[in-house]
């Protein structure tokens, strides 16, 4: 609490230096307590000796407790738990660590988190166009069958004569088939017939026949290496009186090296003339047979083979 404001007390002062030595001698010479006979100038005295002793007072604690304090020195001690301001006057303060809802000392955990996030790279300028870029794309064009559109997942992408080719595509006989002969030591290879193509083919189960009577069903064989071809057989569903054609074929140039054979396809074994083919890079053993009509077929082909 401050000190209120002090009264004005020096209307009667005596300021003359002669009156005050004066009356200065005589305190010294006792010359007031000369008064202490009179009952109402004795308790004046008395007064004035206790003000006196309250002043005094005053002047001790201004003088030693005040002085001492205001001389305070304070200093710090930190360490990797905790801070504390000490004073010289053994009063020390320890400063408790900042939270989210209080003000502190900031602790050395703290600091190493905002350096460490001060480090931090922020996002370059590519990733700042890409950003841009992305931003500035056309919102979902919606869907359709369009170049710019987006296909619905039930939509159907394919024709319907595609959808028709892959249909007769799967009764087609899923490989060529090769089987040992183990009484002459000779290997059959069997080509069914729905692995024979043709502009105008039409596949059935098991068995195929060309929509032109003029056209031909043909298959390219590539060989086994140290391999060669003795007989070569067609077979139809009816004996057909021509139109079996058998090559040595270069695949290059899709051209013809040498007719080997030919006649006609039935269930008897033809012969590949009196010239084997020897299986080699680069060629095939070409099979071409044409149909008198749609209602006979072509069941397949079988090589026989044996060592070169």
């Amino acid at each position: 609490m401050a000190l209120r404001a002090r009264k004005p007390i020096d209307k009667h002062k005596i300021t003359d230096s002669a009156k005050l030595a004066k009356i200065s001698q005589s305190f010294d010479d006792g010359k007031h307590l000369a008064l202490d006979v009179y009952e109402g100038e004795a308790a004046l005295l008395y007064q004035v000796q206790e003000l006196t002793d309250e002043v005094k007072e005053i002047y001790r604690y201004l003088g030693s407790e005040v002085t001492s304090n205001t001389a305070t020195n304070l200093s710090s001690t930190a360490n990797g738990t905790s801070l504390t301001i000490n004073s010289s006057d053994g009063n020390n303060a320890s400063i408790p660590a900042a939270t989210t809802n209080a003000w502190g000392a900031m602790t050395d955990e703290n600091f190493d988190a905002i350096a460490a996030n001060t480090a931090k790279t922020g996002i370059t300028s590519g990733q700042t166009s890409a950003i841009t870029a992305n931003t500035a794309k056309t919102t979902f064009p919606g869907f359709g069958t369009t170049s710019t559109r987006a296909m619905r997942g039930n939509t159907t992408t394919i024709s319907s004569g595609q959808s028709s080719a892959i249909s007769a595509n799967l009764l087609k006989a899923s490989s060529v088939g090769f089987y040992k002969n183990q009484s002459n030591g000779t290997e059959t290879v069997w080509i069914p017939g729905t692995q024979f193509y043709s502009p105008t083919i039409v596949y059935n189960v098991g068995k195929v026949t060309d929509s032109n009577s003029r056209g031909l069903l043909t298959y390219e064989w590539p060989g086994i290496d140290g391999k060669k071809v003795i007989v070569a057989h067609v077979v139809t569903s009816a004996n057909v009186s021509r139109g079996t054609s058998f090559k040595r074929w270069r695949l290059a140039t899709a051209s013809s090296l040498a007719i080997l054979g030919g006649g006609r396809g039935d269930n008897s074994n033809t012969d590949v003339n009196t010239t084997d083919w020897t299986c080699a890079v680069g060629e095939a053993f070409q099979i071409s047979q044409g149909l008198p009509s749609t209602s006979t077929y072509l069941l397949g082909a079988y090589l026989i083979l044996t060592d070169v």
